[in-house]
């Protein structure tokens, strides 16, 4: 499923297949591995999640410079890409964390 996730980031922001079809379901396999153990607790939880997103976005963007797919300065990536997506993750971890633990059995 998480695929299917890269595939529609991949085709809406770049229009073609590329980093988040490969990236994203690594992370997502790799960060709930992690995860389990410290899942019923807030703080390390939303620590681990918040370092996945930025882990995540950072990993992406160097594959895009590498791959020259964009010309973004870090400091404006980080900016206008990096900050609103944490915050947005933010705001929906603060809204969805009980019924993500309840749906996935982790209360």
């Amino acid at each position: 499923i998480f695929d299917v996730f890269g595939f529609i980031f991949d085709s809406y922001y770049l229009g073609q297949l590329g980093i988040m079809v490969i990236l994203l379901p690594m992370f997502a396999l790799l960060f709930s591995k992690i995860t389990k153990p410290y899942a019923v607790h807030l703080f390390p939880s939303l620590f681990i999640f918040i370092i996945s997103v930025f882990l995540l976005d950072m990993l992406g963007y160097f594959f895009a410079v590498f791959y020259g797919m964009t010309n973004f300065s870090l400091g404006i990536y980080i900016m206008y890409s990096v900050a609103p997506t944490l915050i947005l993750n933010l705001v929906f971890f603060s809204l969805f964390q009980k019924t993500f633990k309840k749906l996935f059995f982790l209360t």
